[in-house]
């Protein structure tokens, strides 16, 4: 399985137990791993390629190695906010989402490093939408 910046607090023993269950996938160009307004059964860490984001048909943001997909549906236990969509030929280590729910239960360390991890990154993401946002407010005066 491949590590991931944005699970940073995760430990490699974490790693090692959600490894077990994530299976090394690949898509082709245009292929969906995430379909916008559907349940999210995966989450999936980027091993290879690019994938964009798309809400609504209209990208909002591009994903490379080690990014981390499916993980707002996750937490919210509700459908997909956008589509996940290979850029060209992409591999992804997939974990069933019930098998990561299980393993928090078991061992609410992990958990809690995986819940810790997710915070900083959508937190980052937020801020960085945000500063686009400001800039591209500020540029239409």
């Amino acid at each position: 399985m491949t590590k991931s910046p944005q699970l940073e607090f995760l430990t490699a023993n974490d790693w090692t137990l959600i490894g077990d269950y994530a299976q090394t996938t690949s898509f082709q160009a245009e292929q969906r791993l995430i379909r916008e307004a559907h349940p999210i059964d995966y989450v999936y860490v980027i091993r290879k390629g690019r994938v964009r984001v798309e809400v609504g048909g209209k990208t909002i943001a591009q994903l490379g190695l080690g990014a981390i997909c499916g993980e707002m549906g996750f937490l919210e236990g509700r459908p997909a906010s956008a589509s996940v969509i290979a850029e060209g030929e992409v591999e992804a280590d997939r974990i069933p989402t019930a098998k990561l729910r299980d393993i928090f239960d078991t061992f609410p360390s992990v958990g809690h490093r995986f819940y810790k991890s997710i915070a900083l990154n959508l937190s980052k993401r937020l801020r960085d939408t945000s500063q686009e946002l400001a800039k591209k407010n500020g540029q239409q005066k």
